[in-house]
């Protein structure tokens, strides 16, 4: 090969790369274009993630112990969180009512927790008990459930949820 030849093939070599890259991976996905650019539709992850029934069965979050304090005036639920997502997630704020036979108690997130993509991690909410829980040994589920996580760097609230 001469120098022109050279000249003007190597300047050509990223551009060949870059779109021999773009086939691949339209070709893996059976050349869907929506496919290829959005593999996960993020909004049923996080309908997936923030479902009103989160903590009542859902897929991320299962209670994992349930505690009251000796003098009964105290309550704590450990929360096991398992992150669905390939990115961190942060969770900030967690907080819910829990129905008691004296009207209800607030229980909400002690401390920030951070969990790494695809892992869980135990998140402890707690709060002051009025009266005895009624929800302990039912499907009922927490009510005004306030969430606040941030997940790549981007903060999402919900907050009311029934």
């Amino acid at each position: 090969m001469n120098v022109k030849t050279l000249r003007i093939i190597l300047p050509l070599v990223p551009m060949i790369l870059l779109a021999a890259t773009v086939a691949a991976a339209f070709a893996t996905h059976g050349w869907d274009v929506e496919a290829t650019l959005f593999t996960d539709d993020p909004a049923r992850k996080m309908e997936n993630l923030i479902a009103p029934d989160v903590m009542a069965g859902g897929d991320s979050f299962k209670v994992s112990d349930v505690g009251i304090s000796d003098d009964g005036r105290k309550i704590s639920l450990e929360i096991e969180f398992r992150s669905p997502l390939n990115v961190p997630v942060t969770v900030k704020e967690l907080s819910a009512d829990i129905a008691t036979e004296g009207g209800s108690s607030r229980l909400s997130l002690q401390d920030e927790v951070k969990i790494p993509p695809k892992e869980s991690a135990t998140l402890e909410i707690a709060g002051p008990l009025d009266g005895t829980p009624s929800t302990m040994g039912t499907t009922q589920s927490p009510s005004n459930l306030t969430i606040k996580l941030e997940i790549g760097g981007i903060i999402i609230e919900m907050a009311g949820m029934p």
